[in-house]
């Protein structure tokens, strides 16, 4: 719901969004910490890609802290769900069409080479850009 709140009522770009869900998810909601917020522009703007992606960064943590009865990482994982109803019940599944197996293998191969192979943060996003880029070219 917050999230289709600030598309309707932010206008001029990303610039203006984010300011919007800055105040708003550590102030408003404390979804996060004011120092997290700005880790989280800090990454979208160092990273590849839209600044718009600080949103998934929000959303994470926000699912992270408020897991209800989950795992908290299994919450952040399935972030983007859908509600279904399956008679009296009512759950929230992943919503699989926006699951990307490529994203989710880089995304397992950064792990792995931070964690594993103790890889610093520049060569893992160079090696898993490179990655990227060359599946978008190639495939």
């Amino acid at each position: 719901m917050f999230f289709g709140k600030t598309a309707v009522v932010t206008f001029g770009g990303a610039y203006a969004v984010l300011a919007y869900v800055a105040q708003r998810a550590v102030e408003g909601l404390h979804w996060l910490r004011p120092g997290e917020m700005v880790d989280g522009l800090a990454l979208a703007e160092t990273t590849p890609g839209p600044l718009i992606m600080v949103l998934q960064f929000v959303g994470f943590l926000a699912a992270y802290r408020y897991a209800g009865p989950l795992d908290p990482w299994l919450a952040a994982l399935l972030g983007e769900v859908h509600a279904r109803r399956f008679g009296p019940i009512m759950l929230d599944l992943p919503n699989l069409a926006t699951l990307e197996p490529v994203a989710l293998l880089l995304s397992l191969a950064a792990l792995i080479a931070t964690l594993r192979f103790k890889w610093g943060m520049g060569w893992t996003l160079l090696a898993c850009g490179v990655a990227g880029w060359l599946y978008r070219s190639y495939f």
